[in-house]
Order: C-alpha cells, then sequence, then structure tokens
C-alpha cells in the first residue's frame, strides 16, 4: 500500500501567498532598475548639457555606440568620396587635363588613406 502525501489547505493557502509576494517582488525589482536606469539617463543628460562626460555604465555605452556609429558613417563617406573623386580623375586624364603636381600628389595621399583606413 502506497502512502500519499496530502497537502493541507493551510498549506496550499500558504503556497499561493508565497508566489504571490515572489511575483510582486519581482514586479519591484523590475520597476526598481527602471527607475534606476531612467535617473543614470537623466543624470548623464544633465552632465552632457554641462559639458561633461557621461558617468554611468549606461551613458558611457550609450556614447561609445554613438561614437562607433559616427566613426562608421565618417569612414563610408571618405571611401564615397574617394570613389567619386577617382572618377573625376579618370574623365579628367581622359580629356588630356591634369592637376599641377602638388595637388595631384596629396591627392594620392588622401586616396591611399581612405583605401587603408587611416
Amino acid at each position: 500500500m502506497a502512502f500519499r502525501w496530502i497537502r493541507s489547505d493551510e498549506q496550499v493557502v500558504q503556497s499561493r501567498y508565497l508566489l504571490m509576494l515572489e511575483k510582486e517582488l519581482a514586479y519591484y525589482r523590475l520597476r526598481s532598475d527602471q527607475e534606476r536606469e531612467r535617473g543614470d539617463r537623466l543624470n548623464d543628460q544633465m552632465l552632457v548639457r554641462n559639458g561633461e562626460m557621461p558617468v554611468t555604465a549606461l551613458g558611457v555605452g550609450d556614447l561609445r555606440e554613438t561614437i562607433q556609429k559616427q566613426k562608421d558613417e565618417w569612414e563610408k563617406q571618405q571611401k564615397e568620396l574617394g570613389e567619386i573623386y577617382g572618377d573625376a580623375m579618370e574623365e579628367v586624364e581622359q580629356d588630356g587635363l591634369a592637376l599641377p603636381k602638388e595637388l595631384d600628389e596629396a591627392a594620392q595621399k588622401l586616396l591611399k588613406s581612405t583605401e587603408h583606413g587611416t
């Protein structure tokens, strides 16, 4: 004969109450984290308005992301300019026109630096 453990009504009520308290605790932890994040963002915004750098991990991460996006956009623009310049130089050479030696050397240096990413 197998014995089954039967929970009393009091144990059921206690377990449901504990579950409710755990859910409520998780809710307030989430709210607390959201408010802390909001406060960090506001603090960083005030610092930036005053000419200072952000100090919170959230603000620093946002700043790094923004800087990386700007760097990628700048590199893209430099590559496009190099392509435009290269097309223009081919047209000039076909027309028999040439740049002065100093400008041609500076242009070649610029093209090489954009090709190498420096």
